[in-house]
């Protein structure tokens, strides 16, 4: 049907565009400075003070999300499932990738800004569930770290060490000894493993 998120996004902004024209005069710039991301306050603001003639040829995604009345909840697995597509959609999903957004600003805010019109949710709820998310990939990379270390003591001592088998807890991708997708991943069971130099 759509061949990528970005088409899915653009289409979905050009019908909006579509039914919402008539609302963009009645948008009042401090609501926009409240709901808005501040990456895109700029060009936001640079849009509602111009002409209304203008700012009906300009309405971007922002000012849309702002006339619509967002939903203040979703399903965990719809977030999950719908972050999982953007992720992999942008390169993100990936150790590196995911490690970039946990210092990005503006790559957080991006995801934040493509959940939000996938799931529905508002821009907020989904910046929201984005950091919660970065929270358990702390602990996640945490237990990575803590792994790395012993397998390099097991092979500097020619010793046995248990390694984690790793699963996704949204796709179920993997069952191997490195986590193959990073959007919910879970240990599943321990390897006994030899190692020798």
């Amino acid at each position: 049907m759509y061949e990528s998120l970005d088409e899915l996004l653009l289409t979905k902004l050009s019908e909006d565009l579509d039914t919402k024209k008539n609302q963009v005069d009645s948008v009042s710039k401090p609501l926009l400075a409240t709901a808005v991301p501040p990456a895109l306050q700029s060009n936001v603001s640079n849009i509602v003070t111009t002409t209304k003639k203008e700012v009906n040829e300009e309405v971007q995604l922002p000012t849309e999300l702002q006339t619509e009345e967002p939903q203040n909840n979703c399903d965990d697995t719809i977030f999950y499932q719908s972050l999982q597509t953007v992720l992999d959609n942008l390169g993100l999903n990936t150790r590196n990738g995911i490690e970039e957004t946990s210092v990005d600003t503006e790559k957080l805010a991006e995801l934040a800004l493509k959940l939000s019109v996938l799931t529905g949710i508002s821009y907020a709820m989904a910046h929201d569930k984005l950091l919660e998310w970065q929270k358990i990939q702390l602990d996640v990379r945490e237990k990575m770290e803590e792994q790395e270390k012993e397998v390099e003591l097991a092979k500097a001592q020619n010793r046995k060490a248990l390694v984690p088998i790793w699963r996704c807890g949204v796709c179920g991708r993997a069952d191997k000894p490195y986590i193959a997708c990073f959007v919910q991943p879970f240990i599943v069971r321990y390897e006994e493993v030899f190692y020798q130099n």
